[in-house]
């Protein structure tokens, strides 16, 4: 005994449910491509942000202490009289490239959290936190070799040097690690800005400054391949 009704067999009953079947499947399914798609968008779109941020933050703070070296070195080379009236000129030229190096400084230190902060909350690889990390650490360093101000303790600058060389480790050689920390542990406050000359135009300070932007550089990769996690 057949017991469907015959609505239930009906050829247009059965379209109709297909319809709406497929219908809600369908809207499923690119409901779902739709929210892929749109966290695929996010990801790059804070991947590239932050790329863009470490990228600048490092490049700013580098061109900062070149330039704030270059208004030393300027200052050496003034007309004698010009120097005598201002002062001692290595304790003049130190201040010099301090001041100009401060508000570049302030603004990395600034970066520097707020991209620890990202990579703490978008990435799931710690190595990553860290290696950042390392790199502030290089970076304050490198700058502490690099400007040499007639106040800083000898002590002071070794510790410098030490530091860098445990942050960068075969990244810079043997050679350059040498002449970066002589340059500093052997200062003579009373020629400072041609310590300064020396160390900016020299193939060392090349190097080291080479060297943070292969591991800067390092660091954007990682950033814009690993996953991102997101609550």
């Amino acid at each position: 005994m057949n017991c469907q009704h015959p609505l239930l067999v009906h050829p247009l009953f059965v379209q109709a449910v297909g319809g709406i079947v497929g219908g809600g499947a369908l809207g499923a399914l690119m409901a779902f491509f739709s929210s892929r798609w749109q966290r695929r968008q996010r990801e790059a779109e804070i991947r590239f942000a932050l790329a863009d941020r470490i990228a600048r933050a490092t490049e700013g703070m580098i061109a900062g202490v070149a330039l704030a070296n270059a208004r030393a070195k300027g200052f050496e080379e003034a007309e004698p009289s010009a120097r005598t009236e201002q002062g001692d000129s290595a304790a003049r030229a130190g201040s010099a490239a301090l001041a100009v190096l401060e508000p570049y400084r302030a603004a990395w230190e600034g970066e520097r959290l707020v991209v620890a902060s990202a990579l703490t909350s978008y990435y799931r690889n710690d190595c990553l936190v860290e290696d950042w990390a390392g790199l502030g650490e290089a970076m304050h360093a490198f700058t502490g070799l690099s400007i040499l101000s007639p106040g800083t303790p000898e002590s002071a600058r070794a510790k410098h040097a030490e530091t860098l060389r445990a942050r960068l480790g075969d990244r810079v050689d043997e050679d350059t690690y040498r002449a970066l920390a002589g340059g500093v542990v052997q200062f003579d406050a009373t020629n400072a800005a041609a310590a300064l000359a020396q160390i900016v135009h020299g193939d060392a300070w090349n190097k080291g400054r080479d060297a943070l932007q292969g591991w800067r550089n390092d660091i954007l990769r990682d950033v814009l391949e690993q996953r991102l996690r997101f609550r």
